[in-house]
């Protein structure tokens, strides 16, 4: 099997299984992960953050992005720009508020709008101290 069969085979079993967790003891369990984010002193000394936006039923990224905004720091968070290119940005979000605003992806996803004023990225502003990927 390659490579690519194999990993798409992955992912379907992950798909299945993961349908069958309890939404609330994810969401427990990200809570407790997102504790142990804001413990770590490379956490404690970074003024801005990039994230990703979790799926359903994946580990849910909500308390940490929360945390983000409650600590003062700058939240860059992605929108995919090309799935056939495999390219995304990481784009300022401004607030809670702002997010749930954004248009949803096919996936569901809260991205940051196309349209409207363009926003700062991660990677021109140099400034993202902590990069937090599934």
């Amino acid at each position: 099997m390659k490579a690519f069969e194999l990993k798409t085979s992955l992912r379907k079993q992950l798909r299945e299984t993961l349908k069958t967790l309890d939404d609330e003891k994810i969401f427990e369990a990200s809570k407790r992960v997102a504790e142990q984010l804001f413990s770590l002193p490379q956490y404690k000394q970074s003024r801005s953050v990039a994230c990703f936006v979790s799926m359903p039923k994946e580990f849910n990224t909500s308390p940490i992005i929360e945390g983000i905004f409650r600590d003062g720091k700058q939240c860059f968070l992605p929108r995919v720009e090309s799935m056939k290119e495999s390219r995304m940005t990481m784009l300022k979000a401004d607030s809670l508020a702002d997010i749930e605003s954004w248009p949803r992806s096919k996936w569901g996803i809260p991205e940051p709008p196309k349209d409207g004023p363009p926003r700062p990225e991660a990677l021109e502003e140099g400034t993202v101290e902590l990069y937090i990927v599934p």
